[in-house]
């Protein structure tokens, strides 16, 4: 519904545009007569009803909106596959054992899960209302290094309208959701990559896990962090918590030269439930909870472009009949 929709409003905003150098009164004969056929329903039904007696469509043939929403399904699908390809070749890096010092769980959620959660922190920023003074910068700032404006840039030049990349008070929301959606698509792909990237390496071969920090920090602290990443499931996945006993053995230096035990090798093993859980709960669910939010947002965002559009708006006045007033009895 919401493509069909996308597709349709495209037509019916370079339509409307395109008709806007015709007479007045042939469009408001036309209007009116076409608005007198319609049945009462929303501002939405009525122009779409409109528009399926006047739109220049022929079936089976795609227009110009049913291509540009067919290319943002491409956009889509292209962002989740780039997102997918940087997060098996990273998880690939941050996984990789070359037997000779454990894979630092420190280091790997540290590049893996936050960095990105601190730009979901950048996104709800992104979000903000733009009337809170001095946002406006920031968040243009924000979007013009985001992947999905330049998708949605590639997009309005096939338009030729400023609709997906753009996110200002002309554009009803809809150029912001959009943008938020592509990056969210992104990022969907890049976790799912990385916990691909993951399981692979844990079923192929023998990873170890342990963490060390140049900081003086004592293996309480430590595990009451990690406890603290792990509420989400301890109730109900408790093989995926690390306990005090684990995280005290696993720290390790760099300058040790002694060869790791395969009793030891085979305990710092018991590390990758809890850090693919980590992952997924801090690092993915965070992404689809925006995704389906901001997919949310973004239809009714659509709706309200098509119906907040001036030429639309003249268009809902010519498509009512006229109020005449005769006066009291």
């Amino acid at each position: 519904m919401s493509d069909t929709l996308l597709a349709r409003s495209v037509d019916i905003l370079r339509w409307l545009e395109e008709d806007a150098d015709s007479g007045f009164d042939a469009r408001l004969t036309r209007d009116r007569q076409i608005g007198g056929s319609l049945p009462e329903g929303d501002d939405l039904h009525r122009v779409l009803g409109w528009w399926r007696q006047v739109g220049p469509e022929q079936a089976g043939t795609p227009t110009a909106g049913d291509r540009v929403a067919a290319l943002a399904r491409v956009a889509t699908l292209g962002l989740a596959l780039i997102g997918l390809l940087l997060g098996v070749a990273l998880g690939s890096v941050a996984f990789a054992y070359d037997g000779t010092h454990p894979v630092n769980v420190l280091a790997l959620l540290g590049v893996l899960v936050g960095v990105p959660f601190v730009l979901v922190l950048v996104t709800l920023i992104y979000l903000l209302p733009g009337r809170i003074p001095g946002l406006g910068a920031l968040r243009d700032s924000v979007a013009a290094i985001n992947p999905g404006r330049w998708a949605g840039a590639w997009l309005d030049r096939y338009a030729g309208m400023n609709l997906f990349a753009g996110f200002g008070d002309a554009r009803p929301g809809f150029g912001r959701w959009q943008l938020l959606v592509f990056s969210q698509w992104l990022a969907v792909g890049y976790f799912l990559g990385v916990v691909s990237a993951g399981l692979v390496l844990v079923a192929i071969s023998d990873l170890a896990f342990g963490w060390s920090s140049t900081l003086d920090l004592d293996t309480e602290s430590v595990h009451g962090a990690f406890a603290f990443l792990s509420l989400p499931w301890q109730s109900w996945l408790p093989g995926a918590v690390v306990d005090l006993e684990l995280v005290t053995g696993s720290r390790y230096y760099r300058l040790e030269t002694e060869p790791v035990s395969v009793a030891e090798a085979a305990a710092l093993g018991a590390w990758w439930p809890f850090v693919l859980m980590t992952i997924l709960v801090w690092g993915l669910a965070p992404r689809l909870l925006l995704l389906v939010f901001g997919s949310w947002r973004r239809r009714l965002a659509l709706r309200d472009l098509l119906c907040r559009n001036p030429e639309v708006l003249a268009l809902l006045d010519r498509l009512r009949p006229p109020h005449v007033d005769f006066g009291p009895e």
